[in-house]
């Protein structure tokens, strides 16, 4: 019997113990902040915010970075290729009036036109003492992006003069050494194996290169040059 009774009392003590315990965390939980506790909790937002600002302020720094790297291996690249070329007399007169972008020592400019063929862009480049034109890299094709839309309204689509090996699929500079950077048009499956020549594309959303059309069929509403 005494047992039993033991075995009741722990029992209700426990129970007892249990429901003091919780109505203790109850108190604490809601508890009201104290001051050094909201003070705490402000630093932590404002860390926050910090953190934010500084990982925010990386992201710029970094696409300076590759922007500046990007200019630097292409002219380093440009560097290598002209120290390996035996050198050419100059025959052609450059018309420097139709520098109208220039990107470290070569200028570029663009022709509008309502239908050229690729001979007749061709043409037109020579006729100023220059070629058709490269994009070299990021940093240029923004800036020539940029420059086409300023004078000339979208979609447009000009010669280039970038080729591709329709079988080793490498891309070339117009004086056949191979090309730093290649950027094709995110729509329509290129490059395609079928055509060499390349184009540039420049639409209100997109832009980028195409090879979807050989030379003797191709026709543009403009020609990017280069001396």
């Amino acid at each position: 019997m005494l047992g039993r009774t033991y075995k009741v009392f722990t029992l209700v003590s426990l129970l007892l113990f249990i429901e003091l315990t919780w109505a203790e965390e109850k108190r604490l939980i809601c508890k009201p902040e104290s001051d050094e506790e909201q003070q705490q909790s402000a630093s932590i937002d404002i860390n926050d915010d910090l953190i934010k600002a500084i990982n925010s302020l990386i992201d710029v720094k970094m696409k300076e970075v590759e922007d500046k790297l990007s200019q630097r291996l292409w002219e380093r690249f440009m560097n290598e290729t002209e120290s390996t070329t035996a050198p050419v007399e100059e025959t052609v007169v450059k018309d420097e009036r139709f520098c109208h972008l220039k990107y470290v020592r070569k200028c570029f400019t663009f022709f509008k036109s309502n239908l050229m063929t690729y001979g007749e862009a061709k043409k037109r480049c020579e006729d100023i003492g220059g070629h058709l034109g490269n994009i070299y890299n990021k940093a240029h094709e923004e800036q020539v992006v940029k420059y086409i839309k300023k004078n000339a309204a979208t979609p447009i689509f000009f010669f280039i003069g970038m080729t591709i090996d329709t079988k080793s699929m490498n891309v070339f500079l117009y004086n056949r050494s191979p090309a730093p950077y290649v950027h094709w048009y995110p729509d329509g499956g290129y490059p395609l194996k079928e055509h060499s020549m390349l184009r540039y594309t420049i639409l209100p959303t997109f832009s980028g290169m195409f090879n979807n059309v050989a030379e003797n069929m191709a026709r543009s509403n403009g020609v990017l040059c280069e001396f």
